[in-house]
């Protein structure tokens, strides 16, 4: 890329006095960054590696909750993804983030409190049929905020440093 522009340079230079004009000095010649010479920046790094992190932690819930039967799961057996999600918020808490990252990172902190609270009330319903939709309805709700932090992260995981 830096290559690019100096050859631009250079041309634009020759041809302006070739045809008799002035060569008047614009502006320095640009300088290489650390993207032009192949090595991404510590933005950029950043920015993958928080990418990464939130994909990676909406992943471990995603798991856990089809460990489980999925959204569906019985009360008997939801207990290890309560667990499972519990960690992964732990973690997430944790971690510091940047830029557009900040507003994912509530996101995928508001699902997977969705998450857990859906599979606590999934548990306390026991048998109660309307209870117990609503408690899946929210697990739902945690499983695709949950997702579509996922989707995100990893198209901002693709476009860091461009």
């Amino acid at each position: 890329m830096a290559r690019l522009a100096a050859v631009l340079v250079v041309a634009a230079l020759a041809v302006t006095a070739c045809s008799g004009g002035s060569v008047e000095p614009t502006a320095s010649t640009p300088t290489p960054t650390a993207s032009s010479t192949g090595s991404p920046s510590a933005a950029t790094l950043r920015c993958r590696s928080e990418a990464s992190f939130l994909i990676d932690v909406a992943q471990q819930v995603r798991l856990a909750i089809l460990s489980v039967g999925g959204t569906t799961g019985e009360s008997t057996r939801v207990a290890p993804a309560i667990t499972k999600a519990q960690a992964q918020l732990v973690r997430l808490r944790a971690e510091p983030m940047h830029g557009a990252r900040i507003a994912d990172k509530s996101r995928l902190d508001a699902g997977i409190s969705d998450v857990i609270a859906g599979y606590q009330a999934v548990i306390a319903a026991d048998s109660h049929r309307k209870k117990l939709v609503l408690a899946r309805n929210q697990v739902i709700k945690g499983s695709d905020g949950v997702a579509a932090v996922q989707a995100n992260a990893t198209n901002e995981r693709q476009a860091c440093g461009t």
